[in-house]
Parts: C-alpha cells; sequence; structure tokens
C-alpha cells in the first residue's frame, strides 16, 4: 500500500537548500588548480564542457569566458535526490513497490533500474515522476533506511526522451544540481528549462589531465563537470568537494560561457 513516508523529514529537515560560505576568489586565475597550469586546466576544462570534440557544439572563434560564484554544499545523495523532487514540484511518496503509471515508454528502463536496487537492498522507492514544466523529463527515487525509517543512503535516475534512463548515486545528483544553481543564478531560467536541467542524459568519466579524473554530466540544455579534487590553495581545508563547471547550451549571446564554484561538504 502506498504511503505518504514522513520519516524522512526527521534526518532530513524541511527545505533542504544549498548553503553558501563567504565568498571565495570569484577570478579562477586566482586559484591554483590541481594537476598543474591554471591555463591547460581551464583549456581542459573548456574543451570538455563546450564539446570541442567531434561532432560537439562548439561555436569556432569564440573567447571563453569563466566566471566564478561562491562555494556551495555538495549534499549527500539523499539530501540532493530530494532537493531535486522538490525544485520540480514532485510529491516525495514512498511505497515498497515503484509506481510505473508515468512512466510511458520509459518503464522497462526503469523496471531495469529497480530490479537491480532491490537486489542490493533498496526497499522503498517514489513513483516515476514527470514534472508539469516538461513531461518529457521523468525521475525516480530508490531508498534504503534503518529501523526508525531514517534514509541511510538513495540512488535515483533520470530519463528524456528516447535517451536511456541514467543511474544517479554519489555525488552525481549533488553535482547536477551544483550546475543548476549555477545556471539559475546567471540566467533566467524558464521552467521548462530549469526541470531540463535536473535531467540527465548522459553521464560519463572524463579525464582532466593524465593524474586527475572527472564526472561529466549532460542535460538538454546543459553540460556540468565536476572535479572532484580540492585545488590547492582552497580556503575550505579538509571540507572542499573539488570545483563544479557548467555551461548553458542555449546561450545563444555567450555560447562559450562556463560558471563554476569550489564545493564543500
Amino acid at each position: 500500500m502506498k504511503q505518504s513516508r514522513r520519516w524522512f523529514l526527521r534526518t532530513l529537515g524541511a527545505g533542504a537548500a544549498f548553503a553558501a560560505l563567504p565568498e571565495i576568489s570569484p577570478i579562477i586565475g586566482m586559484i591554483d588548480f590541481p594537476g598543474g597550469r591554471r591555463e591547460g586546466f581551464e583549456q581542459t576544462i573548456a574543451d570538455l564542457l563546450l564539446g570541442r570534440e567531434p561532432g560537439g557544439p562548439f561555436v569556432a572563434h569564440a573567447e571563453t569566458h569563466v566566471t566564478g560564484s561562491t562555494a556551495k554544499r555538495l549534499m549527500d545523495s539523499p539530501r540532493a535526490l530530494l532537493e531535486m523532487i522538490e525544485r520540480q514540484g514532485l510529491e516525495r511518496n514512498f511505497s515498497s513497490r515503484p509506481d510505473y503509471t508515468e512512466a510511458a515508454q520509459c518503464k522497462e528502463n526503469y523496471k531495469r533500474k529497480a530490479d537491480g536496487w532491490g537486489n542490493r537492498g533498496f526497499t522503498d522507492y517514489t513513483a516515476v515522476h514527470r514534472p508539469q514544466a516538461d513531461t518529457d523529463a521523468s525521475l525516480i527515487m530508490a531508498v534504503k533506511t534503518d529501523g526508525s525509517r531514517h534514509i541511510i543512503e538513495a540512488e535515483g535516475a533520470t530519463q528524456y526522451q528516447s535517451h536511456p534512463a541514467i543511474a544517479l548515486s554519489g555525488h552525481d545528483p549533488a553535482a547536477l544540481l551544483v550546475g543548476w544553481w549555477l545556471l539559475e543564478e546567471a540566467y533566467t531560467l524558464s521552467r521548462r528549462h530549469a526541470t531540463q536541467a535536473l535531467t540527465a542524459i548522459e553521464k560519463r568519466s572524463v579525464e582532466v589531465d593524465k593524474r586527475q579524473g572527472a564526472m561529466r554530466y549532460e542535460t538538454p540544455v546543459s553540460a556540468v563537470i565536476h572535479v572532484p579534487r580540492a585545488p590547492r590553495n582552497s580556503r575550505l581545508g579538509r571540507r572542499s568537494a573539488g570545483l563544479v563547471f557548467a555551461h548553458n547550451k542555449k546561450d545563444q549571446v555567450n555560447p562559450n560561457q562556463i560558471y563554476y564554484s569550489e564545493v564543500f561538504v
């Protein structure tokens, strides 16, 4: 029987949001980046974000601009996924079986994800939700709980149109959220584009340099990269969880504009 599970509020609190520390240096040139020279690091990030690869959307002969923002919290996966649900105006209800009523053609994709979660001890699920702002987007969340019904682990998945469902775990949902937040700060996103910016259509590991890997996320409107290594001159100390970079693919005025923030846990 489907129930409204209020237990997660005891752990997470209501209205989880990004917490900002005092502003770190907004000038990208003042940060000593991982892996060596700033110029090489910045160029690699720009290449990866802006699609300077075969078939990518890079706009030739356009100057790249990089703008920094205040540090942002990299939430744990339960908080981040619940925040994604809340930001899209969806219900945060859980039941022992996934509800595929809104899954439509994506049902088999989500069933495979749910079967895998069940085999790994996940016990409660949201329905497959489709936000009103863009019904081509969809989202599901699965959780493990302790004896007091507190969430102790969560994973999710998003799917858009004919793209495959993308699994989100660990720092994935939080990195997407930080990328979304950076674009919300810089642009007046429509509700549709805001929803799309929280809907991953691709996730892959990328190499920033020979010593540093990163995770790149693609949505219908954005590209996001999380480099999980703190800058050497970080003011956040051990709390630093690296850097998140975001690019708005719909920006036709400044198509090579990049935004970034240091993130902390």
